[in-house]
């Protein structure tokens, strides 16, 4: 059975439509929601948070978008940040993160929590 993907595309998701191509390509099965689909999640296997305004991520996804999304990851459920989605993960302690900005690229060390984790498989 294929996973299911979940896509945040609320208001500042604005890179969300750059998940498209990828996961046509993987044939993943995949919906957007919007912050107030959120509550949606639970049906989803992982939740993809790509780049876009990252100061204005936990405030337009509200109180109760944040909490499903944290009681998502909890219950086992995956999380992919990208670029702000990135950012929003250290934000909402889903990693031990201290989120540094710099500009070029280069390494950064991140921790598994989950390593028997299905999204974990085959790493």
């Amino acid at each position: 059975m294929p996973v299911k993907v979940a896509v945040y595309a609320g208001k500042p998701a604005v890179l969300a439509y750059e998940f498209l191509d990828p996961l046509r390509h993987f044939g993943l099965p995949f919906s957007f929601l919007s912050d107030e689909e959120l509550v949606k999640l639970p049906s989803y296997d992982v939740l993809l948070v790509p780049g876009g305004y990252t100061g204005n991520y936990i405030p337009s996804m509200g109180s109760k978008g944040v909490r499903t999304l944290l009681e998502f990851v909890e219950g086992g459920g995956g999380y992919v940040g990208v670029c702000a989605g990135a950012y929003v993960a250290g934000l909402l302690k889903l990693v031990k993160s201290e989120p540094v900005r710099v500009e070029g690229i280069g390494w950064v060390e991140i921790e598994v929590r989950k390593p028997d984790h299905p999204v974990m498989r085959g790493y």
